[in-house]
């Protein structure tokens, strides 16, 4: 009766994803203005189905080649970089202007000093090795868009290798192996992290929170004690890389159940290790800021002191699983995308009844992702234009393995081929689609900023700018940056642009610029 009452569920979930998507909004019961409940629903209703299944015996997965292993990284990694070419000339946006201008006047004696003196200023964030990637940044690729964007790609491509690694030894299969990477290095989330340099933090954290995994796994598996170092050095490099790293010593917990009974000691032992080294830095974090830093409210509370019980359950039980299955950035749709949704319906139904993965390697798979969603609990209620998504970049981990598992475990030839690949085609439609958007807001912060460079250049007079949007279409603009992009496309010094909310009063001899959302340009205004 469960299972009927979830296929029921799903259906009515289903019929009502697609009617918004091919009629636009509508009244049932409750208006339908945006996809998410129902896609929310179409997700626990999923899960729910794939652990509801009567559990399989596991079969020992084949033995693998070399060459088979070198097929499989090599299509992994061809086909991830492949899908983000079209990024790689992107402008800059939002903050990654000032991290750009930033570390190009950065000193070494200047960075060190960062990390020890107590900050005046800025942001409320301990995230050293960032900054110190951004510095070496500077010192080779200049201010050209195109080799900061590589390195995030670059880095991007390693953590998809690692995730291949990982899952390689989790589940001894390829196959899922090959799953598990593409659907990591894919997923129609990763345009905020990967074509934005502002989220190098969530990419270093999640290097070496991998790098961390792997190796607690080789110490289980060899017992060679030298990979306590490597362990402890991968583990402190990643808390000083981003806070979404501080779940690690719980991903390392949730490694019990991939392994014999008899590796429990070495695995507790390892999440002992990682967890000292985790206090030790927040210690030292907490010192830094003089707390515990993070975004905080008008008031001066940190939003991760904010807790809402309704809020959290909602996010970590209900939305982030919306945005994990359907990773669609709903500000625009095209039909190919609509009918890529509607495939993904299709094939996300047939896994329950084609796959015979081991219910414990699925709900662990789960349990990894809402692990590593819970350092960002209060920032996952990302809304239907995916802004926000980059806290994901580590929680799919655990949603790749999740997808590697059931894949694996389809034995019939039809459905090991047809089903991983109707949910890959998904997912690079998706991603395709959320890097258009990525890339037309980008050319169109540039082409604000060289707006404003031609007034500067032909008026002597300084000038006051309003209304300048934090975020267009879901993609991050230039509330954050705008001087640095004007300075850095058009050559015009910072100094001469103020930004400002609300109604300025008019100051004699300055300008008044306003953002039009209609026209998508900067207009002059009579500020009288």
């Amino acid at each position: 009766m469960l299972r009927i009452a979830l296929w029921a569920v799903y259906a009515a979930a289903g019929a009502v994803l697609v009617a918004w998507m091919f009629m636009g909004p509508f009244h049932l019961i409750q208006p339908v203005s945006n996809p998410l409940n129902a896609e929310g629903v179409l997700a626990l209703s999923f899960l729910l189905l794939t652990l509801c299944r009567r559990d399989a015996p596991s079969r020992e997965a084949p033995g693998t080649t070399r060459s088979t292993t070198v097929i499989s990284v090599s299509a992994v990694l061809m086909c991830t970089g492949l899908a983000f070419v079209p990024a790689l000339d992107n402008p800059l946006l939002h903050d990654a202007y000032t991290h750009v201008t930033s570390a190009a006047t950065q000193t070494w004696a200047g960075l060190v000093h960062s990390v020890v003196a107590h900050p005046t200023g800025g942001d409320e964030f301990f995230r050293p090795l960032g900054y110190f990637t951004y510095w070496l940044d500077a010192k080779w690729a200049g201010t050209n868009p195109i080799a900061w964007n590589l390195w995030n790609l670059g880095l991007h491509l390693v953590n998809t290798c690692l995730v291949w690694a990982l899952a390689r030894r989790l589940s001894r299969g390829v196959m899922c192996a090959t799953v598990a990477a593409l659907l990591f290095g894919l997923h129609g989330a990763r345009p905020e992290v990967v074509a934005w340099v502002g989220a190098r933090f969530d990419l270093l954290a999640t290097f070496f929170v991998l790098a961390a995994l792997l190796a607690l796994n080789v110490f289980v598996d060899t017992g060679a004690t030298h990979w306590y170092g490597v362990l402890a050095f991968c583990a402190f490099c990643s808390f000083l890389s981003k806070e979404s790293a501080y779940c690690l010593p719980l991903l390392a917990l949730l490694l019990i159940p991939f392994h014999d009974p008899t590796a429990r000691r070495r695995i507790l032992s390892g999440a002992a290790l990682i967890a000292a080294v985790c206090v030790v830095v927040l210690a030292y974090r907490t010192w830094f800021l003089g707390g515990i830093g993070g975004y905080k409210t008008e008031t001066g509370t940190p939003f991760i002191f904010i807790f809402n019980p309704i809020l959290t359950i909602k996010a970590l039980l209900f939305r982030q699983w919306a945005i994990l299955l359907f990773p669609v950035n709903w500000s625009a749709a095209s039909l190919i995308l609509k009918w890529a949704v509607l495939l993904m319906v299709i094939v996300a139904a047939a896994f329950p009844l084609a796959s015979t993965a081991s219910r414990k390697h699925l709900v662990t798979s789960l349990l990894w992702v809402i692990a590593a969603a819970l350092p960002v609990q209060h920032m996952l209620l990302v809304g239907p234009d995916l802004n926000g998504a980059r806290v994901l970049y580590l929680p799919v981990l655990g949603m790749a393995l999740f997808w590697g598992f059931l894949a694996e475990g389809c034995h019939a030839r039809v459905a090991r081929v047809l089903l991983p690949s109707g949910l890959l085609l998904f997912q690079v439609t998706a991603l395709e689609h959320n890097l258009a958007m990525w890339r037309s807001v980008a050319l169109l912060a540039q082409r604000t900023c060289n707006q404003m460079g031609t007034e500067l250049s032909r008026d002597p007079r300084s000038v006051t700018v309003r209304g300048l949007p934090a975020t267009w279409q879901g993609v991050y603009f230039l509330r954050n940056g705008f001087q640095q992009c004007v300075a850095m496309n058009t050559g015009q010094p910072m100094s001469r642009i103020s930004l400002q909310e609300g109604n300025p009063k008019a100051t004699p001899g300055v300008r008044l610029f306003s953002w039009n959302n209609l026209t998508e340009r900067l207009e002059e205004i009579d500020g009288r």
